[in-house]
C-alpha cells in the first residue's frame, strides 16, 4: 500500500498542505511526529485544530504502518497455536485417570447428621437458661 498523502488527513486541504510544507511538514509521518505546538505555529491553525489534526495524522500513520506489514511478519509475532489432541489421546487420558481412581483407597463414609432435639425440649432448655441467668443477675 502506498503511503497516504498529507491531504488524506481530515481537515487538511491543498492550501493547508502548502502552509504545512512551508513550515517543513510534508508527510503524514512528519505531521504525526510534530508537536501540536509546532503545528499551531503554522498560519491558519489554532491550538484546538492543531491537536485534532495531530491526532488524526497519528491514527492515519498507524493504520498505514499496520497495513504495510507483511502477513509473514504478523504470523511470526503471534504465539503458535496449541495442537489439539486426537480422540485416541483423549480416551487414553480418561482411561488412565479412571485406573488411578480405582487404585486409590476408598473414601470414608460420612457420619449421619445428628438429629435435632424436638422443639418442646429446646423451649424448656431456653427457659431453664433464662431462669439461671435471672438468678445470677439478682
Amino acid at each position: 500500500m502506498a503511503q497516504p498523502k498529507i491531504t488524506d488527513v481530515p481537515g487538511i486541504g491543498e492550501y493547508t498542505a502548502g502552509q504545512l510544507a512551508d513550515a517543513g511538514i510534508q508527510t503524514v509521518n512528519a505531521l504525526a511526529k510534530a508537536s501540536p505546538e509546532k503545528i499551531a505555529a503554522v498560519p491558519g491553525f489554532g491550538s484546538t485544530r492543531a491537536a485534532a489534526v495531530h491526532t488524526a495524522a497519528m491514527q492515519l500513520a498507524r493504520t498505514a504502518a499496520s497495513a504495510a506489514t507483511p502477513e509473514s511478519k504478523k504470523a511470526k509475532k503471534r504465539s503458535p497455536k496449541k495442537t489439539s489432541k486426537t480422540k485416541k489421546q483423549k480416551k487414553e487420558k480418561k482411561a488412565a485417570a479412571k485406573k488411578k481412581l480405582k487404585n486409590q483407597k476408598p473414601k470414608k463414609k460420612k457420619e449421619p447428621k445428628k438429629k435435632k432435639e424436638p422443639k418442646k425440649l429446646l423451649k424448656t432448655k431456653r427457659a431453664a437458661k433464662k431462669k439461671v441467668s435471672k438468678k445470677k443477675k439478682k
